[in-house]
């Protein structure tokens, strides 16, 4: 698309401008159709111009990355967990860093300590 835009404009794309984005969903199309590929439409356009589902999909797979990390760390004890704050800077540099917040010591969500419940094997665990 670059190269058709460098052919058909002495400007670079303006990736705001409605008219800008209308123009390569049409090429897009004619591509699109002369290929037989289906779906192409604006909305799609912008997003791939404007790298929002690139974005969308590197950040799901980031979380997703992180959230497999973790569990592989407490399920096997290999490593320390995250203590419970992550903060990824993937716009400016690739970086995580882990920052330990301050901890109630008798809350049962952010504690360390293990809680040992015994539940009867009638009893229910949870209520619908």
């Amino acid at each position: 698309m670059v190269l058709l835009w460098d052919k058909s404009f002495d400007r670079p794309i303006d990736k705001d401008s409605p008219d800008d984005m209308q123009w390569l969903c049409d090429r897009a199309n004619e591509r699109a159709n002369e290929y037989g590929i289906a779906g192409v439409d604006y909305k799609k356009t912008m997003g791939v111009v404007k790298n929002i589902i690139p974005a969308i999909a590197s950040t799901n797979a980031l979380v997703s990355a992180a959230c497999v990390n973790e569990c592989l760390k407490i399920l096997t004890g290999i490593n320390k967990r995250m203590d419970n704050y992550m903060m990824y800077l993937g716009q400016t540099r690739c970086s995580a860093s882990v920052i330990s917040m301050e901890r109630k010591d008798d809350c049962l969500v952010c504690s360390r300590e293990a809680k040992t419940i015994h539940v009867g094997a009638n009893e229910k665990v949870y209520q619908m």
